[in-house]
């Protein structure tokens, strides 16, 4: 009978849907990443072993658990949710001690070494410590506790992403995870809730957008961190950065804690934020709840927030005079654009929550759950890769998410399930105004390039875990299945773009427009997903672990992606048909040490490596099934019907993969040495490398088999080149080989990127005095990734391809290269809890950029007005000007790809809280004041060379073109002001 009962409960394990956190009173628990554990030692004054103590373990004041020690003094409490904790140590004969604020690391082990000292009855106290160890393992930055909480202007859980400087976060009035990582885009990283992927989702088409997650809010989680390489083989994979949340499924003490705030653009608001005088006011408000369940068998919580946010806008154009943006105004009369170039409001109206529950059945089974929901619209969203203000554009979204599960643990065997889906929606509108740019003037308005959009995006994962106990050694075993659909409706210049040379070519009509309209809608696309995972740890020493895993994953995309198209196969001889076998399939091994040196527990090192498997990029997916032979693209040079179409030739345009395509890969290798100093002070000390490959890349297949000229500095040319005013372009179908198809993209996994990065970080956290988390990240990315950030695909086109001897230009500093990153926050609370006090100071490096061309220009004839270099020596002076803007100058005679760098940001945040004596509970008045001090940032203006419009192509005895090229005496300076505004803002909350 009592086999048939454990292969029942065995059987009930695997079966039965799990969630995030393991289960309390079981001898032994699957140490899943969302949970943490305790593993200590007791000592007496000699350094020997107190033997079969007692030890009682706490949080909140409330009794967890009650464990007995082994003969060797030893203890363990694992399956512990992220928090802080107190262990409470007896023993007959000996000071029983307390051991408070044991932090509790999700993934990692916490190790506790703890000196008892001899004393006669009676003893009548217990003695009070404080921990002052380390984590022992666990390469992710941390937070929790208070850390969740300050500084909290955006509520989202990806904000915290602001305080860990391995993460590039944003500075401007965008927001989300980070603008780069591992010196990757944004797009290579990943959110886990639970152990299971989540939606980061904005505009998957501009590469250079970040995203956040409304659902995953601040006061819903108990943990938030940040690791370059993924934590744990069971952890979804990823090349980029994973940021890990461990969701607040209730129990502990009771909570009940409604929050509001208001900030508006008159309360300490600085004039160049707001140069309309706007009165916009911003609203907050929601509330936490929380509690248990029949003691402590169970728990459950509650969130919920609600945002009405306006926030004015700097002047489009930078330091511009009324009478340019009157003039610009009556030129296009009357089709009003005058909202686009004056200050205007964006907002944001939205709505969260977030429930969770958990349930013990026994000592042996946790069954939990959660689900949760957000919905907003946001009016003039900034796009980071766009050069308009937003206005006019509309953004309206859709989140939900949900995970339910049980956990279950014996003598034999621990089990962690877990069953999760989402769903997630983006609609983009746009307005009417084609994207327009000026580019004399450093001036863009009109629809943003990508607009307009829709995006939908779904998936359903099941994970399962079980550890086995091997004496003092563990293996971890698993599997993953996933399914996920999404449908990416969008189409690059959608909306129409024009550009024109200067306000008097616009005036005159003189300029380019080109415009992409599909003949169909955008196709569904699934993908499946599997994955075999295992861990072991083996422990050959209390102060050496030996580490070694591995993730096998398969990715399954249809076979169905493209509809061949024989018409493009006659005349270009390759198909445009996926040309995979539907199935990627990738392995990665990794293995890693953990030293602690000494018994005190206070010092740990720890090495890491291996391959991360990455996965298909669903952008270029979508972009492949879409341009199959249903795209066309209308381009026209020289009289333009503004804002009308082009009115010119149709030519179709085709999106394909290379033979050998590939998902990407990442190696890592990972050093960390991590001290606890005596007071509650801890120092650490990171350091990593890491190499993707099999990134994509993108050729024109459909351009000339040779250049048709070059230019004096030895530029290739693909096109036959027109000035038009004060632009340079090339004469629509003049540069392809076929002049039915426009741009022929073909994607390899050609692209590459490396990343040597070290990071410091010094933390203390107590309960009252002063709190500190200072972190500074020093690193250097390179990649033959050009155009990284960019909303046009044509900007990722190789500009010097089949130049002679400068075919490597794209080798070279990345676009994401961010080399200096620091973020620190000190907090002050008083002995009697009354008054709070903090500031933070954020910095990093400006973005790199390669000088060249105004926006229009397109030097090279391959497409793309972006992608094109200066020659440092082709006009006058230009060295000169370079060398003064502090842009490197190398060898080739072309600018240094990412040679010149913006200015570095900083900003300074301040606030304070007072606890109110009002009732049994604490109200609490707080004030903080945002970007009190602040760098300028936004749009700087790249171009070195403008077009002189009084001069005209030539061409010079060697049979070469030369063009007419004036010097910009503007080179690098700030065109649009995108900052974060300073904000004051006031706000009541209530602790229990």
């Amino acid at each position: 009978m009592r086999t048939n009962r454990t292969t029942l409960r065995h059987a009930a394990a695997f079966v039965l849907l799990a969630g995030a956190v393991p289960l309390g009173h079981a001898p032994l628990m699957a140490q899943a990443t969302t949970t943490g554990q305790i593993v200590g030692t007791l000592l007496d004054a000699a350094g020997g072993r107190v033997a079969d103590p007692s030890v009682t373990l706490f949080r909140d004041g409330v009794v967890i658990r009650v464990a007995r020690g082994a003969l060797d003094g030893s203890f363990r409490f694992p399956g512990l949710p992220p928090g802080r904790y107190a262990v409470l140590a007896e023993q007959a004969g000996y000071q029983p001690v307390r051991l408070r604020e044991i932090p509790v690391t999700a993934g990692a082990i916490t190790t506790v070494v703890l000196p008892l000292e001899r004393r006669p009855p009676p003893i009548d106290r217990v003695e009070e410590r404080r921990y002052e160890g380390v984590v022992s393992t666990g390469m992710a930055a941390s937070l929790d506790g208070g850390a969740l909480e300050r500084f909290d202007r955006r509520r989202e859980a990806t904000d915290l992403g602001r305080d860990v400087t391995s993460l590039a976060a944003p500075f401007d009035q965008t927001a989300g995870l980070a603008i780069a990582a591992n010196g990757l885009a944004p797009a290579a990283s990943q959110l886990v809730v639970d152990g299971l992927e989540e939606s980061l989702l904005r505009h998957p088409g501009l590469p250079g957008e970040a995203a956040v997650a409304p659902i995953f809010a601040r006061d819903g989680i108990l943990q938030a961190s940040v690791a370059g390489f993924a934590p744990e083989s069971d952890v979804p994979g990823t090349v980029g950065a994973t940021m890990s949340l461990v969701s607040d499924l209730g129990g502990g003490a009771g909570k009940v804690r409604p929050w509001v705030t208001y900030e508006g653009s008159s309360l300490g608001g600085a004039a160049i934020d707001n140069p309309a005088d706007s009165s916009a006011s911003s609203l907050r408000a929601g509330v936490a709840l929380g509690g248990r369940i029949k003691g402590d068998t169970g728990g459950w919580f509650l969130r919920m927030d609600y945002r009405a946010l306006q926030q004015p806008t700097a002047e489009p154009l930078d330091g511009a005079d009324a009478a340019l943006l009157d003039n610009i105004a009556a030129a296009a009369a009357p089709t009003g654009v005058e909202s686009f170039l004056r200050p205007g409001v964006r907002t944001y109206t939205g709505l969260s929550g977030q429930l969770g529950g958990r349930y013990n059945f026994g000592d042996a089974v946790r069954i939990t759950a959660r689900l949760g929901g957000a919905r907003w619209e946001e009016d003039a969203p900034l796009l980071a890769s766009s050069s308009v203000s937003g206005v006019g554009s509309r953004v309206e979204s859709r989140d939900i998410s949900g995970a339910i599960g049980l956990d279950y643990a014996d003598e034999i065997l621990a089990s962690v399930t877990r069953i999760g889906f989402r769903s997630s929606n983006r609609e983009w509108f746009a307005t009417s105004t084609p994207f327009t740019s000026l580019g004399a003037e450093g001036l863009a308005f009109g629809a943003a390039a990508g607009l307009p959009g829709t995006f939908d995006e779904s998936m359903i994962q099941a994970v399962q875990l079980v550890t086995l106990p091997l004496e003092r050694h563990e293996v971890r075993v698993g599997a993953m299945v996933g399914r996920r659909s999404f449908t990416y409706d969008w189409l690059p210049d959608g909306a129409g773009r024009a550009a024109f040379g200067s306000l008097a070519d616009f005036e005159l009509g003189q300029g380019l427009f080109a415009q992409t309209t599909a003949r169909d809608d955008a196709r569904q696309i699934a993908l499946t997903e599997s994955a075999l995972f295992a861990d072991g740890v083996l422990r050959l020493s209390p102060a050496l672990d030996l580490e070694a895993g591995f993730r096998y994953q398969v990715e399954r995309a249809p076979t169905d992606l493209t509809v061949p198209d024989s018409a493009f196969t006659a005349v270009f001889g390759v198909t445009n048909a996926m040309p995979i076998v539907s199935r990627a399939s990738s392995f990665g091994p990794r293995g890693g040490l953990t030293f602690r040196p000494g018994a005190s527990g206070r010092t740990v090192l720890r090495l890491i490596g291996g391959l991360t498997p990455g996965h298909w990029d669903r952008a270029a997916l979508a972009e492949v099934s879409r341009f199959d032979g249903g795209v066309d693209v209308t381009r026209r040079l020289g009289q333009v019907d503004w804002p009308g179409g082009p009115g010119g030739a149709s030519a179709r345009s085709l999106a394909l993969f290379g033979d050998e395509l590939r998902t990407p890969r990442g190696f890592t290798l990972e050093g960390m040495l991590r001290h606890a100093l005596p007071g509650g002070t801890t120092l650490s000390l990171t350091g990593s490398y890491r190499h993707t490959d099999y990134l994509l890349r993108r050729a024109d297949l459909n351009r000339p088999a040779a250049p048709l000229a070059t230019t004096g500095d030895l530029r290739p040319v693909w096109g036959q080149l027109e000035q038009v005013g004060a632009l340079v372009a090339p004469t629509p179908g003049s540069n392809a080989r076929f002049e039915d198809y426009d741009r022929v993209y073909g994607l390899t996994s050609s692209g590459y990127a490396d990343i040597y990065e070290v990071t410091t970080t010094v933390t203390r956290e107590v309960g009252r005095g002063v709190s500190f988390r200072g972190s500074y990240t020093w690193s250097r990315a390179e990649d033959n990734l050009v155009g990284q950030r960019s909303a046009d695909p044509a900007d990722r086109l190789s500009p010097l391809d089949g130049g002679a001897g400068i075919a490597a230009w794209d080798d070279g500093r990345s676009d994401l290269d961010i080399p200096h990153r620091l973020a620190a926050s000190l907090a002050w609370r008083s002995p009697s809890g009354m008054l709070t006090v903090g500031a933070r100071v954020r910095m990093r490096s400006g973005l790199p950029f390669t000088a060249g061309f105004p926006p229009g220009t397109d030097v090279n004839g391959d497409g793309s007005s972006a992608n094109d270099p200066v020659a440092v020596r082709s006009v006058p002076g230009l060295e000169g000007l370079l060398r003064d803007a502090g842009c490197e100058i190398g060898t080739s005679p072309f600018a240094v790809r990412n040679g010149c760098r913006e200015d570095a940001v900083r900003a300074l945040d301040l606030q304070a809280a007072v606890r109110l004596p009002v009732g049994a509970r604490g109200v609490v008045l707080t004030v903080d004041a945002y970007n009190l001090a602040s760098s300028a940032t936004g749009l700087v203006d790249r171009a070195a060379l403008h077009v002189d419009p009084d001069g005209s192509i030539t061409t010079n005895t060697a049979g070469q073109l030369v063009l007419p090229l004036t010097l910009n005496a503007d080179f690098g300076r700030l065109l649009a002001r995108r900052n974060d505004p300073r904000t004051l803002r006031i706000g009541l909350r209530v602790e229990n």
